[in-house]
């Protein structure tokens, strides 16, 4: 703890408010009215408190006497040794004396604080996370101060911008205080000094309310997780930041005990933790900037509605109602808009039901702003508060439940449980038999056999973390077993048990041997495994010199030295590897070697197969242009500039290739006038390529353009696509200059595409000028196309409760054989209709009404998997696209829109981009009358 305790004061007075207030911590307040909102009909929107009781209001928690702790800010944006050196934020207690569902005396329950982001009460004391680590805070005088102050928890560190200690939250299966961290960095040791981990990964950590036995629940390369909620099953369900990048996806997560959760840019935070598999998140928000939420434990609000959660979004002043669905071992969602407080300075931070059963959202106001690019302008002078919402007339909620403490089983009812047919069961026992380290034959049996089995990803996850905690004997089973299965898993774990260092030679000859396995599954694992070993381009030298020799080398081989070969470059036999391919007859070896220098990770300083791949360059199929350009663009060496310049100046190449090869030249550095008008005119052209106008749009975006070239771009922002603008955008954060800010946000305004950009991607790019450039030109726009495409999704309700009470499942199939809405054109059901898009046969199994409803009028809201549109163009000009429906050696199948398919060989291929939208076009339910829509909807949730 050190300076921590030693700077903090027991103040019983608001040292922050004036004299007439501080008398026996009472405040008087005029209540004022609520502010404008969007709520459902029929409920209410109140201030339970505001200034002067709370200044920003950040996260909070509700004790057994209904006091409101919350964590209050000063209104200072302060870095880490700022804040320590100052301590500026604070606890406070409020209290609701009159019972009228507005608080009206506040205490501050503990000063001097860091950051404190939320609070639990337990056993009465208050914990807080506030950086470093946990806080109890005791008062043993009932005088609504904390007079006993202990740090439980330690080790966490941060650096101001609030992505670090959140919670903590208590855990009513089993007792146990959770909280998150972000991704800061941390050295986290038990009372007695042994260290429980030391690393760079954000996750859900836990311990006893002593602060006992702490443990890592689950870890991520994500930048921040911001709060959890748990299931009556014991479930976590948390919010987090930055779980993708480009683009940005804020997202809901199910944390699965021993879960790994990676992002892709960020996987150095996660080195050296056990991996299983790739686990689905639940909910991608987008670039909300989730902040808290709460699992609602009683109906009165709606009875419906118990058992959901509601979410803040920070950047967007909303509150998100989710359905939470159970899907085997883990969840689906639906999403809902709840609530909508409409003030662009409003920043919600939490959502906390009251013991009545309203909701309290809290608003910190326009104070925070380092790391919050969305906020233009620290305005700490713009207060926050806390709403109460409500329903008129509700009844007082039951009291929750309270969901007993798990007990720990049998060892024969965890044996039972895995060998049932219930997958939450199933992995429940996993988590059970990881947790006690549960040793045996029988616990062995039962987990191999479980692992042998098809399973769900949550459920393979919790198997093989379960089989690591267990210490089974992975090599020796490996090698005994036939069931590919759980020959995939077991592989994938080999190079992770504990008990000492893996060795290298034997996991790469094991992986190696499965190279040649029928199943493709476990082909890809022993690639993977291969590949993350840190020596494996030595280990494999002789390997790779023998399968260079093959006349045509294996298509295992080839994914070998494309995994091994790139990421080792810095490695010498790696760099020798490379020479050897580059070197070889076959182009699909010459191929892979280029792949490999376009995705190195390693430094190859002046490798002695430069030159061959210079004229390799010069020498190229246009087909295979893309991939060389990419390897020449990573290395930025001068001596391709020559043949760069020709190729860009190529007319009778690709316009793609042309692109690329300028790109490659010039990354993000200033456009010669030549290059700029060439990018813009094909930005311009409708008859250009997809892809070749998204190239150009992207260098556009990451170009230092001159201020002359922004004025010119600037108006192009009005007609450009859905795609070419979110890549384009980019080229608006890149000046000062008043003028070109105005031209940006005024072509914006006509843009017909402006809702496809979320508010806070544009209050980001717009943060270097004036703010009302933002606000008074560009946020009312963007208000009304948001307005347009929430009435869109408010029918989706009440459509879907249409269906389910009128809709007449005989007429719709009717309509649908009939092709009215034209579903018939792309998707099948039974022997009616063309397989382009995913085959309807059994849509009603998986899928419920409101979700058909929204695959219809939002087709790109989700995009089945393997059925993404591609954008595809050939060596001969051609641009298809369509819908990749296989890949050969050769080549891929292509199936376009009309349902004509096409085989185009790779070399042949200059440009493949994955479109983020959906083949099926926007409109179709403005083609069928309500009735029809809601028949034909009924018709498909028909079929299971």
């Amino acid at each position: 703890m050190g300076k921590f305790a030693d700077n903090f004061t027991f103040s019983r007075t608001l040292k922050a408010y004036p004299l007439f207030l501080l008398l026996a911590g009472f405040v008087s307040q005029a209540w004022a009215e609520a502010p404008s909102a969007t709520l459902p009909e029929g409920y209410t929107l109140e201030v339970a408190a505001a200034a002067p009781l709370v200044r920003h209001p950040i996260m909070g928690c509700i004790d057994d006497r209904g006091h409101l702790y919350i964590g209050d800010a000063a209104g200072l944006n302060l870095k880490k040794d700022e804040l320590e050196k100052q301590l500026p934020n604070r606890v406070l207690q409020l209290t609701d004396t009159k019972g009228d569902g507005h608080y009206d005396k506040v205490t501050v329950f503990a000063d001097n604080m860091t950051f404190p982001q939320g609070g639990c009460w337990l056993n009465g004391s208050l914990y807080v996370a506030s950086p470093p680590g946990i806080w109890k805070l005791t008062d043993t005088d009932g005088d609504g101060v904390a007079d006993q102050r202990e740090m439980i928890v330690s080790g966490f560190d941060y650096t101001g911008n609030a992505a670090d200690i959140h919670g903590p939250f208590l855990n009513p299966t089993n007792g146990r205080l959770y909280w998150c961290h972000g991704r800061k960095g941390h050295r986290v040791v038990q009372k007695d000094g042994t260290v429980v981990h030391e690393g760079l990964a954000s996750g859900i950590w836990s311990c006893n309310p002593d602060g006992s036995d702490i443990q890592w629940h689950a870890l991520s390369s994500a930048d921040n997780p911001v709060e959890i909620v748990f299931t009556p099953d014991g479930d976590i369900i948390g919010a987090i930041n930055l779980f993708y990048s480009q683009p940005r996806g804020d997202v809901l997560l199910h944390w699965l005990y021993g879960g790994v959760y990676p992002r892709p840019d960020q996987l150095q935070a996660i080195a050296g933790l056990p991996r299983t598999v790739d686990l689905p998140v639940i909910h991608n928000f987008g670039h909300v900037a989730v902040s808290g939420l709460c699992l609602l434990q009683s109906g009165a609000l709606n009875p419906a509605w118990k058992g959901q959660i509601f979410i803040t979004h920070f950047n967007t002043q909303r509150v998100a109602r989710m359905e939470l669905i159970p899907d085997g071992a883990t969840y689906r969602t639906r999403e809902h808009e709840f609530f909508k407080l409409n003030s662009p300075d409003a920043h919600l931070t939490d959502v906390l039901e009251d013991r009545d059963g309203s909701l309290l959202v809290l608003d910190t106001g326009g104070w925070f702003r380092i790391g919050c690019p969305s906020s233009l302008t620290a305005k700490p002078e713009i207060m926050g508060a806390v709403y109460r919402i409500k329903r008129p007339g509700q009844t007082k909620a039951e009291a929750p439940t309270p969901i007993a403490k798990s007990t720990l089983r049998s060892e024969e009812e965890l044996i039972a449980a895995l060998a049932s047919s219930a997958p939450k069961a199933q992995l429940a026992a996993c988590d059970e038999i990881a947790l006690r380290r549960l040793h045996g034959d029988k616990v062995e049996k039962a987990l191999l056999t479980l692992l042998g089995q098809p399973l769900e990803p949550a459920l393979e996850h919790g198997a093989m973390f379960a089989a690591l905690r267990n210490e089974l004997p992975l090599l020796s089973r490996l090698r005994e077993t036939g069931n590919p299965l759980l020959a995939r898993r077991l592989l994938l774990l080999s190079d992770q048990a504990s008990g000492g260092a893996v060795d290298s030679r034997e996991i790469v000859k094991l992986a190696t041997a499965y190279l040649t396995s029928s199943d493709p599954d476990l082909v890809t694992a022993a690639v993977k495994v291969v590949a993350r070993q840190p020596d494996s381009a030595k280990l494999l030298r002789d390997d790779f010199a023998k399968w260079l020799q093959e006349v045509k080398p294996d298509a295992a081989h080839l994914r070998v030295f494309e995994a091994v070969v790139g990421p080792q470059l810095a490695n010498a036999a790696a760099q020798e590897t490379l020479g050897q391919m580059l070197a070889n007859s076959s182009v699909g070896v010459r191929r892979v070697a280029w792949q490999a220098v376009a995705q190195q990770s390693g430094n190859a300083n002046k490798p002695a197969w430069l030159p061959l791949l210079q004229s390799q360059l010069e020498s190229a199929a246009p087909g295979d242009l893309p991939t060389l350009l990419a390897a020449v663009k990573k290395l930025r060496s001068p001596q391709f500039r020559e043949a760069l310049e020709k190729l860009a100046k190529d007319d009778k190449q690709p316009l793609t290739n042309r692109l690329r090869a300028l790109d490659a030249m010039a990354g993000s550095q200033k456009l010669e006038p030549a290059s700029f008008t060439l990018l813009l005119k094909t930005l311009n052209d409708p008859a250009a390529p997809t892809s070749a106008q998204i190239q150009a749009a992207t260098m556009l975006g990451a170009a230092a353009l001159t201020r002359d070239q922004q004025m010119e771009l600037a108006p192009q922002f009005a007609t450009l696509g859905p795609i070419q603008l979110r890549e384009a955008i980019h080229a608006i954060n890149k000046t000062k200059d008043v003028e070109v800010g105005k031209g940006f946000a005024q072509a914006l305004v006509n843009s017909p595409v402006l809702a496809s950009v979320q508010e806070s991607t544009l209050r980001t790019l717009f943060q270097s000028y004036p703010p009302e450039i933002f606000e008074q030109t560009l946020l009312p726009a963007l208000h009304r196309a948001d307005a347009a495409v929430e009435a869109q999704r408010r029918r989706l309700g009440p459509l879907s409760e249409k269906v389910i009470a009128q809709g007449k499942p005989e007429v719709g199939q009717k309509l649908f054989e009939s092709g009215r809405g034209s579903c018939i054109a792309c998707h099948q059901v039974g022997a009616v209709g063309r397989s382009i898009g995913p085959n309807l046969s059994h849509i009603g199994a998986i899928r419920r009404e409101i979700d058909i409803l929204e695959s219809i009028i939002f087709p790109s809201a989700t995009l089945a998997r393997d059925y993404e549109a591609h954008s595809i163009e050939s060596a001969g000009g051609e641009t298809l696209i369509g819908i990749i429906k296989s890949h050969t050696a050769e080549g891929i199948l292509l199936v376009d829109i009309g349902g004509q398919e096409h085989n185009i060989r790779h070399d042949q291929i200059t440009a493949d981009t994955q479109l983020p939208t959906s083949l099926m076009p926007v409109g179709l339910d403005q083609t069928l009358s309500e009735s029809e829509l809601v028949d034909l909807v009924a018709f498909l949730r028909s079929r299971k």
